[in-house]
């Protein structure tokens, strides 16, 4: 008794014409290049999805970029503070040389 074919790995769509049959498994050139169109373009998507967050209010880059940039001035703003302390504290130094 001769076996029906297997048509697991075909599906048929119909066109205009008639019917056509492909293969449902991706060949080799389609996968070479949907993984160098990804590999191309992840720099551009990775940047997207940072300023997504960092732009989306209430998202936790936002919350993240907040906060450094709250740290970062208070920084910058106490630093003629701290001058002031190592300029008194050198100065007692050489006074007491």
């Amino acid at each position: 008794m001769p076996k029906a074919p297997n048509n697991s790995d075909t599906y048929s769509r119909s066109t205009r014409g008639g019917t056509a049959t492909t293969k449902s498994q991706p060949d080799m050139l389609d996968t070479l290049v949907t993984w160098l169109f990804r590999l191309i373009t992840f720099p551009l998507w990775l940047i997207t999805v940072v300023f997504n967050q960092m732009l989306t209010p209430g998202a936790a880059g936002s919350s993240f970029l907040g906060k450094c940039v709250f740290i970062f001035l208070t920084v910058l703003s106490s630093d003629s503070y701290w001058q002031m302390l190592f300029e008194i504290g050198r100065a007692s130094c050489r006074e007491r040389v």
